[in-house]
């Protein structure tokens, strides 16, 4: 069995669901995955351009398949999401949000005011 056959046991057509494996410090993103959805949320709500774009085409429509990088070509799957009705904010509205300024302690980096969130979103420890 593979993703699609679990999309299509669910009536998901494939085409409406984006996967994304979330490779940056998957140990961090699992703990508030399990422990604190609501800032794992928050992570996941703010994607790199590319990603936003392509998700706004399934605004109300489609669907984000979570994953965590689990090794080398390997993952764990944290959930399916409906890709609900969304909008661009600035960096101020950004960092504004209580769960991003919980992820910035972790060394999130987040919104890059040019590019909008980042493709790179945590700092390497130090």
């Amino acid at each position: 069995m593979n993703f699609n056959d679990l999309l299509h046991r669910d009536n998901i057509n494939p085409k409406q669901a984006i996967v994304v494996r979330h490779a940056e410090l998957p140990k961090v993103l699992a703990w508030f995955a399990e422990e604190s959805p609501d800032i794992f949320n928050a992570y996941q709500q703010s994607q790199s351009i590319p990603l936003e774009t392509a998700l706004m085409g399934l605004r109300n429509t489609g669907y984000l398949a979570s994953f965590l990088a689990y090794g080398p070509a390997k993952a764990i799957c944290v959930g399916l999401y409906t890709v609900g009705n969304s909008c661009s904010i600035n960096e101020k509205q950004f960092w504004n949000i209580p769960a991003n300024k919980q992820l910035k302690k972790h060394g999130y980096i987040g919104f890059v005011a040019t590019f909008g969130p980042s493709s790179n979103p945590f700092r390497k420890p130090e």
